[in-house]
């Protein structure tokens, strides 16, 4: 019924949110108000970043259609929003138990409720949560893999966020994945054996500034120091090049960021060396 309906606010062409929320309401001022219809202006008022009436017409929509698990779903994720994650795993534990055990929309949720166990802080019941997941369906996509690689990461289990970034890559062929397999084996002092995927990377790459720093951290790591700051120094002018005052890129940000304090820390070892000598 919501894939009919939602079928039907396509037919008025291209509408943006605003004049979709005008002619929802005017059907629900006149009494059309079913749980699909609230379900819909939420949707629209959560494109709008404004959670608290998306919150309101889930409310309404429950009330319309208790079994609805669109609405519990929908529910969850405005409650992430509004900073709620008490009441996001409630609603995510509902649209869980209302599903069909094998159905896709089971599998769709398990994640959801993973997600907000994380969010309440619950990650060692996330992790149940995502692995029961896996259990039963043993297919997942690049956002399964990266949510359970990021609970392991919260939880210290290493090893196993290295095996679940290493199963990722290979079962979806993810790029994103692979770097943070890549990444992940740098962070474990395992950088040599991937450095030739590094190089690899760094020959490929039109825009080399990250493949830059991850060699860097690798070299590093190594002791080539001379090595690492001149891959630092070549990483930053390209991506003080790159950086758009008026459309910041987060991915470059982040990359100039770590260059940066990488290249600036071994200013503080020299200063520390210097000392002891003196010392």
């Amino acid at each position: 019924m919501l894939l009919l309906y939602i079928g039907l606010l396509t037919c008025h062409g291209h509408e943006g949110p605003p004049e979709v929320i005008r002619r929802l309401t005017r059907d629900i001022d006149a009494g059309r108000g079913t749980a699909e219809t609230f379900l819909a202006r939420a949707i629209e008022y959560r494109i709008l970043n404004k959670p608290s009436r998306a919150a309101r017409d889930l409310r309404l929509a429950t009330q319309a259609d208790p079994d609805l698990v669109a609405v519990w779903r929908e529910s969850a994720q405005v409650f992430l929003d509004l900073g709620n994650p008490v009441s996001a795993v409630h609603a995510a534990r509902t649209a869980l138990l209302k599903c069909d055990d094998d159905s896709r929309q089971a599998r769709v949720c398990h994640l959801l409720l993973a997600q907000t166990l994380r969010s309440a802080g619950s990650s060692r019941e996330a992790l149940e949560v995502i692995d029961d997941a896996f259990l039963n369906w043993p297919e997942q996509d690049v956002d399964a893999y990266w949510l359970r690689s990021e609970i392991l990461d919260e939880l210290e289990l290493q090893s196993q966020r290295l095996k679940c970034l290493s199963q990722g890559w290979e079962s979806t062929g993810s790029e994103v994945l692979r770097i943070a397999w890549i990444e992940a084996c740098i962070d474990l002092g395992r950088g040599a054996e991937v450095l030739p995927l590094i190089d690899g990377g760094l020959a490929g790459a039109r825009l080399k500034a990250s493949w830059r720093v991850r060699r860097a951290r690798v070299l590093q790591i190594q002791g080539h120091d001379d090595e690492a700051r001149a891959e630092l120094r070549a990483a930053l002018s390209e991506l003080e090049m790159r950086i758009n005052p008026q459309r910041p890129d987060p991915g470059v940000i982040r990359d100039h960021r770590r260059a940066f304090e990488l290249l600036a820390s071994f200013k503080v070892s020299a200063k520390r060396s210097t000392a002891e000598v003196s010392d």
